[in-house]
């Protein structure tokens, strides 16, 4: 049940439980009943998604910051950025930075 809501969740928005549920043809007090059966809850839901799509956004190199909180649905770039601090432990950058040197290929010694 918890990867079905995952997956009715817009990465670019702020959803409401409602929308989710109607989707997988639930009430919302049915899909509060699901997913803490499974020890979560729409919020935790919520930011896993976004947490998700975040690193996979942070791995295209074409969008700077402020376009990926935008993309998040998030309306300042500093709320994502903290976000993403109690997520990680880094900053959005220092993540990026990590992520792409391990993503590039090794140079050959000369």
């Amino acid at each position: 049940m918890v990867e079905q809501a995952v997956r009715r969740v817009p990465k670019n928005a702020d959803p409401r439980i409602a929308e989710v549920a109607c989707a997988l043809g639930l009430s919302a007090r049915s899909l509060q009943r699901h997913l803490a059966q499974q020890g979560t809850s729409f919020s935790k839901l919520i930011e896993r998604t976004r947490r998700q799509h975040a690193l996979e956004l942070l791995v295209q190199d074409d969008l700077n910051i402020s376009e990926i909180a935008q993309a998040l649905g998030y309306t300042d770039p500093s709320n994502f950025c903290r976000a993403f601090h109690k997520w990680t432990g880094q900053s959005p950058n220092r993540c990026r930075s990590r992520m792409l040197q391990h993503t590039l290929p090794e140079r050959p010694e000369r």
